[in-house]
């Protein structure tokens, strides 16, 4: 169990929640007297487990010695670590002995924010050490703040601006009654306003929990079918080649089919907005193993090296010589991600390089496929 302590105030925090699992009930009280006179109060538990259940809870530094890793909650620990939040780096302090030569306290520095520290040491180096972490921590938080401005900013802008968009709207159809040329640029700058408009406000929701996924046993086939569909008109309006390869069987996923359709028309669109004239877009859906895996392959301008681990970064673009507002904001990648990963599937960029293309694919577990189902190949259309 947790033992109870008041928690002192330091950096500007109301509480730090420092958690010390001790290599023997001496050390913990010589620990509490020692920190005391630094205005550091540690909170001792008994055992790994306990320490684990503060990871994802409180925690702001994890003091450990390094006894306390020899269970088989050290691999809880290792995936508690791994499983923060993008802004959360909980700094561990290890404790080893002079002559150790402990693989679990070196593996953890692989996983995670670990200090390593031998004993017998100087209680002033430990006070620093911890210092230097919460100062870090604050960090944490200030970053987690900002994350949290920014969701809020991009959902509140997202709602404000499809009030004027409406209107907008409802004045093109009546002006639609009248042969003006002028109307066709409107028109198509109202949607592409639209759509960047859509991406903000649901990047916003689905940043905040706020969005409510309506998912179903449904064939990726169909979802993938159908946004082909929609997009081959605007592939050949851009001059490309737009190909498909399509399974004859389903692939049943658990999933929303308004939400993945949203996916792969981001990624289409991408394709077809950094693919010049002339060249060819490939769309393939195919079963891997347990997972249904949907692949766009285009032929355009590419991503460079050191763009392809940021590229599903809020926007992150790559830059092409198209004219401005046709390369976008960089938010329907990160927007598709963010969808993906709600599914609990897996998104993947790939590219040789400026010039040679880029691969977009993404891949969600299968599901069982419904009761009434016959193993049986969907008819071609005629």
């Amino acid at each position: 169990m947790t033992e109870t302590s008041q928690i002192t105030t330091e950096g500007g925090r109301e509480t730090w929640r420092i958690f010390f699992l001790p290599h023997n009930p001496y050390d913990a009280r010589t620990a509490r007297e020692l920190f005391a006179e630094y205005n550091l109060t540690v909170i001792t538990v008994d055992d790994l487990s306990d320490l684990v259940d503060e990871v994802g809870y409180s925690a702001d530094c994890l003091l450990i010695a390094e006894e306390g890793l020899r269970t088989t909650d050290y691999h809880r620990l290792i995936a508690s670590l791994q499983d923060q939040p993008e802004w959360s780096d909980l700094p561990v302090i290890i404790a080893t002995r002079g002559d150790s030569s402990s693989k679990r306290a070196w593996r953890l520095m692989q996983d995670a924010n670990v200090t390593l520290v031998e004993r017998p040491l100087h209680i002033k180096t430990l006070v620093s050490l911890i210092r230097a972490a919460l100062r870090d921590r604050a960090r944490q938080y200030q970053l987690r703040q900002s994350i949290i401005n920014r969701d809020r900013f991009l959902s509140m802008v997202g709602h404000e601006l499809r009030n004027p968009l409406t209107s907008i709207k409802l004045a093109l159809d009546l002006l639609n009654s009248t042969d003006n040329p002028a109307l066709e640029i409107i028109e198509n700058q109202y949607r592409t306003l639209e759509r960047i408009v859509d991406d903000i406000r649901d990047l916003g929701q689905i940043s905040q929990g706020v969005v409510t996924f309506d998912k179903t046993r449904l064939d990726l086939v169909d979802i993938v079918q159908d946004t082909i569909d929609a997009f081959a008109s605007i592939a050949k309006r851009e001059g490309l080649e737009l190909h498909w390869d399509l399974p004859d069987l389903p692939l049943w996923v658990q999933g929303d089919p308004v939400r993945l359709g949203q996916v792969l028309g981001n990624l289409l669109s991408n394709a077809i907005r950094y693919t010049p004239e002339g060249g060819v877009i490939e769309v393939q859906a195919q079963r891997l193993s347990e997972l249904a895996a949907v692949i766009v392959r285009d032929s355009g301008i590419g991503i460079p090296p050191e763009k392809l681990d940021n590229i599903f970064d809020l926007f992150t673009r790559v830059q092409s010589d198209r004219p401005m507002g046709k390369e976008g904001l960089g938010l329907g990648l990160n927007l598709a991600h963010s969808i993906v990963n709600a599914h609990d599937g897996q998104l993947i960029a790939e590219s040789e390089g400026p010039g040679k293309g880029s691969e977009f694919s993404f891949y969600l577990p299968l599901s069982d496929p419904p009761p009434e189902y016959t193993d049986e190949p969907r008819l071609s259309p005629p």
